[in-house]
């Protein structure tokens, strides 16, 4: 299954990227982090009912580490 990104979504991501690269020094590791989240994005969009359900949050919602 494809996923889309919300334009906001990537703004965030940018946003992290910024921040871990300032934060470590590293642009590397910064791109490894968001390499590692959007990797997830293709678990999801195969598997949307991966990860355990957090209904004590928000009905129907699932997270995972």
């Amino acid at each position: 299954m494809a996923h889309r990104l919300a334009p906001q979504g990537e703004v965030e991501l940018d946003d992290i990227s910024y921040y871990i690269a300032r934060d470590s020094n590293s642009m590397e590791i910064a791109d490894r982090l968001i390499d590692s989240v959007t990797d997830r994005f293709f678990l999801l969009g195969d598997h949307p009912y991966a990860g355990r359900l957090r209904d004590d949050l928000r009905p129907g919602l699932r997270g995972f580490s």
